[in-house]
């Protein structure tokens, strides 16, 4: 059900639910007038995740069940799992057991209405009303809900309440609402082709997602951690002076990058250590910065039993910018004080601006010339950024957003066809599907097909991980190249290089760096 505000779409919602009476009509499920029900029958066959979530000072356990009355554990790590809140609960040193505060004041906007989706999923009645389900959750999120939201569709009646048309386009039936009025109804194509009231809110929606897409592209940029954590540290080192609060930095040997609006994470970072300062109680703040696999985190600690929680509440909006660019914050309380951990995921290449000094610049103005090469990244910028730079390099790159994706048009295509080299991100957002889990998906697809005497198709995982035994799984699952994020462009185009050279895709005389004994090159099995 579509529409835009104040055409009606709520209220449809609370007639269904006999929150209002109609004033005229009736209204029936499977022919069963809704009168003449009870109100407790009728409520146990209703699920709904509403804009609003309203959560209990409780842990967020008791708030997921509270959607069903004898859930076990396992039904509510299930249902926090199919609303990708697992991943977000297992990181918190309470983890399910962690109370949320009132109204779920220690949880962002995005966090309280995953645990809203968690509890449908639980309760999992016969209908289920999404009120906006996904309207305060960043893209990549709505994403891989959405998906879970469509399986748990396949099974029941689904009433979708949608403001983005682009989360509604497989419903079986679209109803398009203006001024209290039912105006038009039909499929996503039915709609389109009518080219009346639906088509042109796809049209204006399509316009500003890619205004968004292009401000989106202008305000992020690769960001170093160190330099702008020390920045903000000096900027408050007099007010920190003035309090009598020692403030003590730890910054990490490495350089992070990561993809974030500059802006947004300053005044973001500001804020929180200025909120450390001012709830330390006479204790300490200390700033750290890490990587912490596979993303960088800046950690700040007020150390001091007595200090306050800090609190997110005044950050919404600017926490909301940092869950867009693929972070999250996790708060902790333990008997040293309060702990907020801020992470972000790393850039996939380094920038130029950042590239190491001395650099090298010895290979050919266009080393990866006519090389056809696919690359698999969930985050569109890391995915754009990284295609971009291949191009510059000479490439034909094809970009796919997902593991299956990939595997998809490797199926559909000849063998002749396929790339000569493969770039894999290992994390790629997904439960059920990694790099790895990809990798050997190719390998198992490539040794089904006649190769006519081409080689196996060559392939580099890309990863935040710096473990060794990150890499020996990667060569285990079949990449014979792996770099650590944020990887410097000339190392990854020689890389490439090496793998070519040695698949036979290039013929040149091979420069130093494109030596398969190179030492960015993983070992062969």
């Amino acid at each position: 059900m579509v529409g835009g505000s104040g055409s009606g779409k709520s209220t449809l919602a609370r007639l269904l639910f006999r929150l209002y009476q109609p004033d005229a009509g009736t209204i029936r499920i499977d022919g069963q007038d809704l009168r003449l029900v009870t109100e407790r029958s009728l409520r146990d066959a209703l699920g709904i995740v509403p804009q609003d979530t309203i959560l209990f000072n409780d842990t967020l356990a008791y708030n997921i069940a509270y959607g069903k009355r004898d859930a076990t554990r396992g039904d509510v790590i299930a249902a926090a799992r199919g609303a990708q809140l697992d991943t977000f609960i297992e990181r918190l040193p309470d983890a399910y057991d962690t109370r949320v505060g009132e109204r779920g004041v220690r949880l962002s906007g995005g966090e309280r209405q995953r645990v809203a989706i968690a509890r449908a999923l639980l309760k999992a009645p016969p209908i289920v009303v999404f009120d906006e389900a996904t309207s305060a959750l960043d893209t990549r999120s709505e994403r891989a809900i959405q998906q879970e939201l469509m399986r748990v569709a396949r099974h029941r009646t689904s009433l979708i309440i949608a403001h983005r048309l682009s989360t509604i386009v497989d419903a079986d039936r679209i109803l398009v609402m203006e001024h209290g009025r039912l105006v038009e109804q039909g499929t996503h194509d039915e709609l389109l082709a009518s080219d009346g009231v639906y088509a042109q809110m796809w049209s204006l929606q399509a316009k500003q997602r890619e205004l968004e897409r292009t401000e989106a592209k202008f305000a992020r940029q690769p960001v170093r951690i160190n330099p702008l954590v020390a920045h903000v540290l000096d900027s408050l080192a007099e007010v920190a002076a003035q309090r009598g609060v020692p403030v003590f930095r730890e910054l990490s040997n490495e350089d992070l990058v990561v993809e974030a609006d500059p802006a947004a994470l300053r005044r973001f970072v500001w804020e929180l250590c200025r909120g450390g300062i001012d709830v330390s109680g006479g204790g300490q703040v200390e700033v750290r910065t890490a990587r912490h696999d596979p993303e960088a985190r800046i950690t700040i600690t007020c150390a001091g039993v007595e200090a306050p929680e800090l609190s997110l509440l005044d950050l919404e909006r600017l926490q909301d910018a940092i869950e867009d660019a693929g972070g999250y914050v996790v708060r902790e309380r333990d008997d040293h004080g309060v702990t907020l951990h801020l992470s972000l995921p790393m850039c996939a290449v380094a920038p130029a601006s950042v590239q190491p000094a001395g650099a090298g610049t010895t290979l050919p103005t266009k080393p990866l010339d006519g090389m056809r090469i696919a690359c698999v990244d969930d985050h569109d910028e890391a995915r754009e950024a990284l295609s971009a730079l291949l191009k510059v390099a000479g490439a034909d790159v094809h970009a796919f957003a997902s593991g299956q994706a990939l595997l998809d048009d490797l199926w559909r295509a000849r063998r002749a066809d396929w790339p000569a080299l493969l770039v894999c991100d290992i994390d790629l957002g997904d439960d059920e599907e990694d790099g790895y889990t990809v990798m050997r998906r190719v390998r198992q697809l490539d040794a089904e097909r006649p190769r006519d005497g081409r080689a196996p198709l060559e392939a580099l995982a890309l990863s935040g991980h710096a473990r060794e035994r990150d890499r020996t799984r990667a060569v285990e699952a079949g990449f014979h190249a792996y770099l650590t994020k944020p990887a410097a462009a000339d190392d990854l185009i020689a890389a490439l290089r090496a793998l070519a050279f040695s698949s036979g895709e290039l013929h040149a005389e091979p420069s130093e760096s494109d030596d398969p004994r190179h030492p960015d090159r993983a070992s062969r099995r």
